[in-house]
């Protein structure tokens, strides 16, 4: 029996073609609510982007987590209580943001309440308008580092960030996690951090097995939570190795494929 839904946010939940989640897929996880599953929402994001989704899926009055920052941060989201927090110390802060200026390459802080960047790309602007966080652009990075940096991104359209991040993790000792998001974006995180240990603290938290586990993704960032969930989707816009790592392989995301992995996979 399943006892919790994760789920990551873009491109598997919002659809950015329609610039909304689907309403089947609302009504679906809606009915997973009246079942008394419990709904995990999983991302990349800041933890403060993925509230917006989370209030308007009523998660803050119910029984619900949210996993922001590819797991470093992990909340209960209706008591707003904070399961595990990671951040990373300033000396990589500082190696990862010089490679990037070094390079020319744009770079992304990730912090409690904003982004911080060098370069208005298109991950930047996707977190302005589509996350709707904010976003400061910068060339003096210590001026706006006030709070934890929970993660960190590469963004470029020039750049083969498959071959850098390999480089880069070889380069590093392999001391953070190193993830291609998206064919022009690198997420750096810290070591030992991600949905898969996101999802491990919440269902420590449940008390519940994998194997009542549902997880639903789309990206590489999602694929160790899909190999692991005891039922498992990706949608049929996501990336080889997501595909490759689910149980089963869904319509795309503007097609409501959360909905039909939920109707016939979950409930």
């Amino acid at each position: 029996m399943i006892k919790l839904f994760i789920s990551d946010i873009d491109h598997t939940l919002y659809s950015s073609e329609l610039k909304c989640i689907p309403q089947a897929n609302i009504d679906a996880i809606k009915a997973m609510m009246d079942q008394g599953i419990v709904i995990c929402l999983a991302t990349s994001r800041i933890y403060e982007g993925l509230m917006p989704t989370a209030l308007s899926l009523g998660l803050d009055k119910v029984r619900s987590y949210g996993v922001g920052f590819n797991g470093a941060v992990v909340k209960r989201i209706d008591e707003n209580r904070v399961i595990a927090a990671e951040a990373f110390p300033n000396e990589d802060v500082q190696f990862i943001k010089n490679y990037a200026v070094d390079n020319r390459i744009g770079f992304m802080l990730y912090q409690d309440h904003s982004y911080v960047t060098n370069a208005y790309t298109r991950i930047a602007e996707y977190n302005f308008i589509d996350v709707g966080a904010d976003v400061i652009l910068t060339n003096d990075f210590d001026k706006y580092l006030v709070d934890p940096v929970h993660q960190m991104s590469y963004s470029d359209d020039s750049v083969n960030m498959y071959e850098l991040a390999e480089e880069l993790d070889e380069r590093t000792g392999h001391r953070f996690n190193v993830n291609v998001a998206q064919p022009i974006v690198i997420d750096f995180s810290p070591k030992g951090t991600s949905k898969l240990s996101g999802l491990l603290h919440v269902i420590e938290d449940m008390d519940i097995t994998l194997e009542e586990v549902a997880a639903l993704g789309d990206g590489d960032n999602d694929a160790p939570m899909l190999k692991a969930a005891g039922v498992s989707g990706c949608v049929g816009n996501g990336s080889a190795l997501a595909k490759a790592s689910a149980k089963h392989v869904l319509a795309p995301c503007r097609e409501a494929g959360a909905a039909e992995f939920i109707r016939k996979y979950v409930l």
